[in-house]
């Protein structure tokens, strides 16, 4: 059922409507640079937590040590490395 709030579109505003949709698009980055800046970040960032905490994450058990080690990549990658990285690699994204 459609939202009473919801236009459908006419056949004139469709060609419209998806040039804005095409055009948004090409303001994002391309799919390969987000996988290469993503796996420049992650890899230094499990390779520091399993070097700083391995001793200690490898006395929990698997699951548990796999949950502390994705929340804390997470949360690193989310609220502080991809923000950085994507401030940095801006002119690049763009490209």
């Amino acid at each position: 059922m459609l939202n009473p709030h919801h236009q459908a579109l006419s056949s004139k505003q469709w060609p419209k409507h998806q040039k804005q949709k095409i055009n948004r698009s090409k303001t994002q980055p391309s799919r390969y640079k987000l996988f290469l800046l993503t796996w420049l970040a992650i890899y230094p960032l499990i390779t520091g937590i399993l070097f700083l905490f391995g001793n200690l994450l490898n006395l929990l058990p698997l699951p548990l040590r796999n949950l502390v080690l994705t929340g804390v990549l997470v949360y690193l990658m989310t609220y502080w490395v991809m923000p950085m990285l994507t401030k940095l690699f801006q002119r690049w994204l763009k490209v």
